[in-house]
């Protein structure tokens, strides 16, 4: 589902359903919305990012918060302090978050 920038209790599931004992074992899927709401956006996305066997699609908040990094859209010319305080987080990413999230697809198909 949505993890929302929920850092911990992604961790705490993997940790449930084993992912910690083999790690290679795995191929993980998330859903899209990885930040927002919660209190650990940017630990969320580069979870997902720098983990090789963990893929995600590209959810509403993530396209928001991605115009909201790269200021476009309706964040266009809006300075750190004139953002919405739940996007307050995005001036914390780097360019190589921005560019992973921009390559993130709306789909993801199995065989």
């Amino acid at each position: 589902g949505d993890v929302h920038g929920c850092y911990e209790e992604v961790l705490d599931l993997l940790e449930k359903v084993g992912y910690d004992e083999d790690p290679g074992q795995w191929t993980v899927i998330f859903v899209g919305d990885l930040v927002n709401k919660g209190p650990h956006s940017l630990e969320c996305l580069r979870l997902v990012r720098q983990t090789p066997s963990f893929y995600s699609v590209r959810g509403n908040h993530d396209d928001a918060a991605l115009a909201a990094g790269l200021r476009v859209g309706r964040f266009e010319g809006m300075r750190h302090e004139d953002l919405p305080e739940l996007y307050h987080w995005v001036d914390d990413m780097t360019r190589e978050d921005l560019e992973w999230m921009s390559q993130l697809p709306y789909s993801i198909s199995l065989p």
